[in-house]
Formats: structure tokens, C-alpha cells, sequence
């Protein structure tokens, strides 16, 4: 049945992209992102093709129709639809492409990796190839791009913006908008990072002044409420900022993570010990949001992991000493050193799991376990906090 022009103004993004067909090989796409895209279907010389017509409401209903008329007729003519837009390929900005890439792969990847990722194209990558014509970029373009992050001893951030030009030009090839992709050949041209290790406290009587010291912090609730949650979960920041009431289970003693919103896309459950649930009791008091940590200026908003690194500041906490995420590494090595079997650790520190079939089922691995290890390393927290070291630093 062909589209109404009120069907297709009442369509909602979904979490995944999906289509609506209309008559004559028509179709608008719905990305999660919401913004509506016409696109045409055609065989030509014997293979499955397809052209985009344009973003509704922009290109009407009816506007798409006459186009797709015109590619019926050029099909007819022994044309291909698909060269039209390859005429046009020097009027698209890599920026142009690399905003539609964006949009289009929203629903792969959590809101915030794209706000970052797509953040630090602006700043390193925009700059530099954002307004030239697509097909005009070369290999020597990448390079000298690539050689200026090098310099600015940025090589983490070099290495993800070679594999996300990559990405961005096998997108528009497929769009039939460049031949070649100059980004794909230089994988190791930038050296490797040396890697990263977060800062952590391990000593116990630093860790207990750490506790105490968070228990009289005096700024937001909400941020407060957060940090003294972190040393007993060790989630990420991000995952514990983000933090949503739909997601907690008090009666079975659980957050359960969703798969988008974690770092190797895979479901993650997390036993509360007892002094977790209380804390988690206490912020839906003061929350009037879907978030457990809202943000002081707006409860539409959570925290930000910027507000739980300002108030380890705000303690005299140096990013010498802790990190955010330090206090992962903390526990992953207390309680190595403690016996606990590493699997366990390893699973609730939500590492990357080999096998990616395994990985699909194993978020409730070792669970009983997991949620006696949780107890346990909260109780001995609480130990350090109230007995070690009073007094002294």
C-alpha cells in the first residue's frame, strides 16, 4: 500500500534503522537518529543498486514520487540512476559525508562514543579536509593530517581518526561518491601509544582516608551519592553517570546494564552489596529523573564522568593519585591479591570476552559468585573506612 504523507510524518526512530516502501521501488528510511531519508531501488545489468533522493520532509512525498519517475524513465533509456549521483560526487564536502555517516550509524554505537568521536573530527580532521569535495582527498591529505596529531603527541587520537576516515570513505564509495579510499593503506604510520594506566590507590590506609574523605564531601548530592557508589561497583564512569532507574532491580539486588550502553556491547549485570542498595535507595529520594544521577542544573540530564574527576579534585585528590577509572584498577588488584578467582573479577569488570559467541551469553556467568566477591570487597571497604588509620593520613 503506498505512503500517506501523514503515515510518514508519524513515524518514530526506532533502535534500529528500518524502511517503509512506498510504490515503484520507493522507500524512506527511518535511522534511529530520526531523520528521514528517500531512497530508490533499481537492478541494473544485473545488479542490486540504490540511489538516495534526498531528507523529508525537505524532498516531499511527492517530490519523491516525480524523481523516482525520473529514474524509472532513465532505466528505460538504458542509463543508470546511480551515475547521476556520481556526476554530482565533487559538490559533496568530506564533512558532508562524514555528518550523513554519522547519522546513519547511530544506532551502532552508545551517544556518547559518537558525541566524542564525532567532537574530535571537528577539532582534528574537519579542520583540515572537512570543505574539500570528497573525491578530491588523497592519500598525501591523510598523511600530513595524520603527521600534525603526531606532533601534537596525540596518538591515541591519530590512530581512531585513521580508522574513522577509513570508515567514512568505504561509506561513500559505496555511495558511489570516490573511487579510492587513501586512508585504508596507512595503518601503522602513526607509532603506537604507549599504553595508558589509570592512576589508583592501593595501599589500604590511602584508601581508607579516601572513603572518609568522600563521606564529607560537600558539593551536589547527586555527585556525592555517585562517588561513594564507585569504589564499591568499579563500573566505568560513563556506565555509573549514566546510571538509569529502569535498570535497577532492588528486589533481586542488580543493576543490569544494557548491551548499547557498555563499552564491549555486551549486557552487564552488576550484584549490589547491601551498602549499594542503601546508597541507590537514598539517590531515588532526592531524583525526579530517569537518571539515578541527575544533573544539578536540569533532571532531563545526568552527570557528567567530569563531575565525579572535579569532586576527587575538589577532595585534593591529584590525577597522579586516582582517577575515575582508578577505582577499577583498585579493586581488580586488591582482590587478585585477595585470591578471588580471576574469572570472576574479570567478568565483573566487564573485560572483552575472546569468543564472541560465548560472550552473548555470558553476562550472568559466575553470578552467585560475583555477588558474594561484591559483598565481601564492600564489607572490607567499609572495614578500612571505619577502623584503618583514623587520625592519620
Amino acid at each position: 500500500m503506498a505512503l500517506t504523507e501523514k503515515e510518514i510524518s508519524s513515524l518514530k526512530p526506532k533502535e534500529k534503522l528500518y524502511r517503509k516502501v512506498d510504490k515503484d521501488n520507493l522507500f524512506i528510511e527511518v535511522p534511529p537518529s530520526g531523520k528521514k531519508r528517500w531512497r530508490f531501488r533499481f537492478r541494473f545489468k544485473g545488479k542490486d543498486q540504490g540511489v538516495s533522493i534526498g531528507i523529508y520532509p525537505e524532498i516531499s512525498l511527492k517530490d519523491a514520487r516525480l524523481k523516482a519517475h525520473e529514474f524509472k524513465t532513465m532505466l528505460l533509456n538504458g542509463e543508470n540512476p546511480a551515475d547521476r549521483n556520481k556526476k554530482k560526487a565533487s559538490e559533496y564536502t568530506f564533512k558532508d559525508i562524514a555528518v550523513e555517516f554519522f547519522e546513519n550509524n547511530a544506532h551502532r554505537v552508545t551517544q556518547n562514543y559518537k558525541e566524542d568521536t564525532f567532537n574530535r573530527i571537528q577539532n582534528h580532521v574537519f579542520p583540515f579536509i572537512g570543505d574539500m569535495p570528497i573525491d578530491t582527498i588523497t592519500v598525501h591529505h591523510i598523511i600530513e593530517l595524520l603527521k600534525q596529531m603526531e606532533r601534537l603527541k596525540i596518538l591515541e587520537t591519530a590512530k581512531r581518526m585513521r580508522q574513522k576516515i577509513a570508515e567514512i570513505f568505504r561509506y561513500a564509495i559505496v555511495l558511489r561518491l570516490c573511487d579510492h579510499n587513501p586512508a585504508a593503506d596507512l595503518q601503522g604510520l602513526i607509532p603506537p601509544p604507549v599504553k595508558k594506566h589509570y592512576a589508583t590507590i592501593t595501599d589500604e590506609k590511602e584508601i581508607a582516608h579516601l572513603l572518609r574523605a568522600i563521606e564529607n564531601y560537600h558539593g551536589y548530592a547527586g555527585t556525592k551519592l555517585a562517588l561513594k557508589i564507585a569504589p564499591y561497583i568499579f563500573v566505568r564512569p560513563d556506565e555509573l553517570a549514566g546510571a538509569e532507574w529502569s535498570e535497577i532491580d532492588f528486589e533481586k539486588a542488580e543493576w543490569r546494564i544494557p548491551a548499547e550502553k557498555m563499552k564491549m556491547k555486551q549486557t552487564h549485570i552488576v550484584p549490589l552489596a547491601r551498602q549499594v542498595v542503601e546508597l541507590f535507595q537514598e539517590a531515588r529520594e532526592i531524583s525526579r529523573s530517569q537518571y539515578c544521577f541527575p544533573s544539578l542544573r536540569s533532571q532531563k540530564r545526568r552527570i557528567t564522568p567530569d563531575a565525579l574527576r572535579m569532586a576527587l579534585r575538589t577532595l585534593g585528590v591529584t590525577k597522579e593519585e586516582l582517577t575515575t577509572h582508578g577505582f577499577r584498577a583498585m579493586a581488580s588488584t586488591l582482590l587478585n591479591e585477595q585470591g578471588y578467582n580471576r574469572d570472576w573479577i574479570e567478568r565483573q569488570l566487564a573485560h572483552g570476552e575472546r569468543n564472541s559467541v560465548r560472550s552473548a551469553y555470558n553476562h550472568a556467568e559466575f553470578l552467585n559468585e560475583r555477588r558474594k566477591m561484591m559483598q565481601d570487597w564492600a564489607d572490607y571497604l567499609d572495614n578500612l573506612r571505619d577502623t584503618l588509620g583514623i587520625g592519620h593520613k
